[in-house]
């Protein structure tokens, strides 16, 4: 840990020995704990802040853990530890380093129970703090603790008096960090229009997604605060602030309706947030059909645009994405990842259509032995025949999803693909296997489904595939 060549693995080593994925304490992270204070009050230890970054989720995990994980020996073990060295711990804001400052106030902030002690520290510290960053760190910390209902009521009463009085004037760089601790604490001046105004100014930078976060259900003002990103990614040539174009389309419905012509608009701008357009109006549902001809121009656009426009035609029904459908199954198609920057991790539509029933064609392929049929005795097959269908966003799986022969290749065009399996599987694939008047529907599609299979190469076909008149 004392060496400089060796200490940053040897962060990450304990990190996944002693904490990993979090959730609970076990022993070993209690007795790792004192040790990893002591390394961050150490000057001496290099990257110190990555190790009062690990203290820190030990910390954290004082509010995140349920029982019976709260009251296990370790974890009170922990707790009592990070408790003991709260003294120590507030001497990290006396360094010079501001990385430093930053994480002690981040692991103090955590110890609830000496919550009245920090208020009464950070109050005296945030007039002379010279770097932005820290100060701001130290008055969310306040209002983090003040809202949370952990300070006394008096304690709480007089941080709030604190920071009401100390909120900046228009055009004040330290403006929405104040405004933004009004807001959490109730405050008149938190309204969602101060904040929209002070954003652009303020330092630190904040992004549109830290921003929404504080807004939460604020819908008018997630819908102006998305407006905002989107002239934000347009003016930086950088998609990442259309994320909250995403989460709020996702969140309400008028949303979607309110945003989709700004996204439209987007088409016309550089070409990483002309994908990034693409993406939110294939996932905007109808409310983007009508910008689907100024979509269909893109989709000879090589990698990723043009998959995305692809996706989107097959979402509204426009047979103008059969040609890549087929394309994708008579090459080898493209594969990358369809995950992008501009959907938050709570949203990701392509994966979520919850109108869409499963979308999957799976044929059995030759077995070598005679164990029930798994995922992998599968091979899933596009079905182009009907784009009116709802789509998936998985895209075209070409081979066994899990091994077995074949050539396992996944292009994530997205393209549309209706439910449908062999008749022995009807049951499970959403239609009713009682009902005779659907035989013949089922029957077509499997048809449809061999002349397809006819056209890809021999090294993609299912090595057999079910006779529809053949019940089993």
């Amino acid at each position: 840990m004392t060496n400089p060549e060796t200490s940053a693995d040897a962060v990450g080593d304990l990190d996944a020995a002693v904490y990993h994925q979090g959730g609970a304490v076990y022993p070993a992270g209690a007795a790792a704990v004192p040790f990893l204070i002591r390394f961050a009050l150490d000057p001496a230890v290099p990257h110190r802040a990555d190790v009062l970054d690990l203290v820190c989720r030990f910390a954290r995990l004082g509010r995140e853990m349920k029982e019976p994980w709260r009251s296990r020996p370790s974890a009170r073990i922990c707790r009592t530890a990070l408790l003991a060295a709260f003294d120590s711990l507030l001497q990290l804001l006396d360094e010079a380093d501001s990385a430093i400052r930053r994480g002690g106030v981040a692991v103090l902030g955590e110890l609830v129970e000496r919550a009245d002690d920090l208020a009464d520290d950070l109050m005296r510290r945030v007039p002379g703090e010279k770097d932005p960053d820290v100060a701001a760190d130290y008055v969310l910390a306040l209002s983090t603790t003040a809202v949370n209902g952990i300070l006394t009521p008096e304690k709480r009463a007089g941080t709030a008096t604190w920071l009401s009085e100390r909120i900046p004037p228009a055009g004040d760089s330290q403006r929405l960090t104040y405004l933004v601790a009004a807001r959490r604490l109730g405050h008149q001046a938190g309204t969602a229009g101060h904040l929209l105004a002070a954003y652009p100014d303020s330092v630190p930078k904040r992004t549109v997604g830290w921003l929404g976060r504080e807004l939460g259900a604020d819908r008018e003002g997630r819908i102006a605060l998305a407006r905002t990103g989107i002239g934000e990614a347009a003016r930086t040539q950088d998609d990442r602030p259309l994320a909250e174009v995403g989460t709020v389309m996702g969140k309400w419905r008028s949303a979607t309706v309110a945003l989709t012509p700004d996204v439209g608009a987007a088409l016309d701008r550089p070409p990483a947030i002309r994908t990034a357009a693409v993406h939110l109006l294939a996932a905007s549902g109808d409310v983007g059909r009508i910008w689907s001809n100024r979509v269909a121009e893109l989709i000879s656009r090589p990698g990723r645009t043009g998959a995305l426009a692809a996706w989107a035609l097959a979402r509204w029904g426009d047979r103008r994405a059969v040609p890549v459908i087929e394309r994708s199954l008579r090459q080898d198609p493209e594969v990358f990842a369809m995950g992008s920057t501009h959907y938050s991790d709570g949203f990701y539509w392509l994966s979520q259509d919850p109108a869409s029933p499963t979308s999957a064609c799976r044929w059995p392929r030759t077995r070598t032995n005679s164990s029930p049929r798994s995922d992998g005795d599968y091979a899933t097959i596009p079905t182009p025949h009907d784009l009116s269908a709802h789509t998936s966003a998985e895209g075209v799986r070409v081979g066994s999803p899990r091994g077995g022969t074949g050539t396992d290749c996944h292009a994530r065009y997205g393209t549309a693909r209706t439910r449908l399996r062999c008749p022995r599987h009807a049951r499970t694939c959403g239609r009713n296997s009682a009902d005779q008047t659907d035989a013949d529907g089922h029957r077509q599609r499997t048809r449809r489904l061999r002349r397809l299979l006819d056209a890809v190469p021999d090294n993609r076909r299912p090595a057999t595939v079910p006779d529809p008149r053949r019940p089993g």
